[in-house]
């Protein structure tokens, strides 16, 4: 078994036409937060045709010095990026898997394959790093080149207008205001956006705690995810080659 380093993409900040002595204009929609929610909203819409705004303070995907933040993804969530055109990619990266056991110690209590009643082209489940999902969405939206992707961008102020919301961007290269007719909060759990508006939060905390760890065999293993049920807690392992 061997460890390894993830090295997580960086993308140049370019300076926004507001800065560079473009006239002002107003944009359709903005997305703050280039999140897995951010990139999903901006990659379905340019797939339809419709332009907009991505704003992230950071430059990167995932996040740094955490890159396996989600690890298991859905049948039904692996539709979205075969709709928006990145699912092969996903596939041919990731761990494709479909059975499970529970087990106490090496007794199996229970097993289960959710294949057999599959009526999906995607498969029950792939096991991938968040941040490989999200770096192919980057990918893909600039592939369809109608949106406006701004690294170290971050949102300072909003004020909710009568036709539109303007929002103060502080970016390497100094600060601007930005019009849009509508904005999408994608930041999450602690967006600050919400707090700049005094919007009510319907946020809910989970009381689990999870340590998802990444390891490399040096021999082949079945493709099956192992849960080990014990009197106060519970551990779970998804074996398999990615």
């Amino acid at each position: 078994m061997e460890t390894t380093h993830y090295q997580l993409p960086e993308f140049d900040f370019v300076p926004p036409p507001e800065l560079t002595g473009a006239a002002k204009r107003r944009y359709p929609l903005a997305i703050v937060g280039a999140g897995l929610a951010g990139l999903t909203l901006a990659a379905d819409l340019a797939s339809r045709g419709v332009a907009c705004v991505v704003l992230d303070e950071d430059n990167t995907v995932g996040v740094r010095g955490a890159s396996s933040r989600g690890i298991a993804y859905m049948q039904k969530t692996l539709e979205i990026p075969a709709r928006i055109g990145i699912y092969d990619r996903i596939a041919a990266k990731g761990t494709r898997w479909s059975a499970g056991k529970v087990l106490s110690g090496n007794d199996v209590l229970y097993e289960y394959d959710f294949q057999p009643a599959s009526v999906s082209l995607q498969p029950p489940f792939i096991n991938i790093q968040q941040f490989y999902v999200e770096w192919y969405r980057v990918d893909r939206i600039r592939e369809l080149g109608l949106t406006d992707l701004r690294w170290k961008s971050r949102v300072t102020g909003a004020r909710n207008l009568d036709d539109h919301v303007e929002l103060d961007i502080e970016t390497p290269a100094g600060q601007y205001t930005l019009e849009a007719d509508w904005v999408v909060d994608a930041e999450g759990v602690n967006s600050m956006l919400r707090q700049l508006l005094q919007l009510r939060e319907h946020s809910e905390r989970g009381l689990d705690r999870w340590c998802i760890t990444d390891v490399k065999f040096t021999h082949k293993r079945v493709n099956e995810r192992w849960t080990w049920s014990r009197r106060r807690s519970t551990r779970t392992v998804a074996s398999g080659s990615t």
